[in-house]
C-alpha cells in the first residue's frame, strides 16, 4: 500500500486533531478558523523543529567565502560572512573544529577568525513537506499541536502535555538514533536561544 504523501494541510489536520478538533483543512488558504490559525502558526513551528535537530533532508554543507568588510563587529573576531539564504541555523565548521564563530544578527551574518574559503554545514529551511520524513513529521504534529492548543481548549495544560510529548519524542529520537546510527543528527550545544523563546511563546488568538 503506498503511503500518502505530505503536505501541509495533513500535517495541520493531525495537529489539530491532537488538539481534540475534528474538522481539518483541505489548505492553509482556506477561509476557517482552523486554517487561519495553523497559517498562523505554521512555519514558526516548522523551522523550530528543523533546529530542534540536524535531520539528514535538512543538513547541508557549503563554501563560503569573500568577507563582508564590516567594520563594526565584535573584537574576538576578523572576519564576517554572508550565509546561504536558505540557512536556519549553523551547526559547525567542520574544517574549522576550534574555531569559535557566532550567528549575531539577523541578516545571515557569521563572524569567526576562520579565514576563507569556509566550509560550513547548517540546517537548510526546507519548506517542501514531500521531502519531511517520517520522525520530523511525527515531531511537528505534536508541536504545532502545542501551539494550536490554547486556541481552541482554553487550556495551558493540554499544550504543556503536548509539549512535553514533543520533547519526549526528540529524546527517544536522539537515542534511538545513537544506539542504531540512524537520520538524525544531534548538537544539544548549538541550540539557540530562539528555541527556548517559541517554547514560552503566547498568541493573541482574537486575531484569528
Amino acid at each position: 500500500m503506498t503511503a500518502l504523501a505530505n503536505s501541509e494541510a495533513s500535517i495541520c489536520t493531525a495537529a489539530l486533531l491532537l488538539c481534540e478538533q475534528d474538522q481539518g483543512i483541505e489548505s492553509l488558504d482556506d477561509a476557517t478558523t482552523e486554517a487561519r490559525r495553523c497559517r498562523a502558526v505554521y512555519d514558526i513551528a516548522r523551522r523550530h523543529v528543523l533546529a530542534d535537530g540536524r535531520w539528514n533532508f535538512s543538513r547541508r554543507f557549503a563554501v563560503v567565502e569573500g568577507d563582508l568588510g564590516i567594520a563594526v563587529r565584535p573584537l574576538q573576531f576578523d572576519h564576517v560572512y554572508q550565509l546561504p539564504a536558505d540557512c536556519l541555523k549553523v551547526i559547525r565548521l567542520p574544517d574549522e573544529p576550534k574555531t569559535s564563530w557566532q550567528v549575531l544578527d539577523a541578516n545571515n551574518r557569521l563572524y569567526t577568525s576562520a579565514d576563507d574559503p569556509l566550509t560550513i554545514e547548517y540546517v537548510a529551511d526546507v519548506e517542501d513537506p514531500a521531502r519531511f520524513d517520517a520522525g520530523f513529521v511525527s515531531a511537528l504534529h505534536y508541536y504545532l499541536a502545542s501551539l494550536l492548543a490554547p486556541s481552541f481548549t482554553n487550556s495551558s495544560n493540554r499544550r504543556e502535555m503536548l509539549l512535553r510529548t514533543y520533547r519526549q519524542f526528540i529524546e527517544d529520537l536522539k537515542a534511538s538514533d545513537a544506539a542504531e546510527g540512524g537520520n538524525v543528527f544531534w548538537d544539544d550545544a548549538a541550540q539557540t536561544d530562539w528555541r527556548l523563546h517559541h517554547d514560552r511563546i503566547g498568541y493573541d488568538w482574537t486575531r484569528y
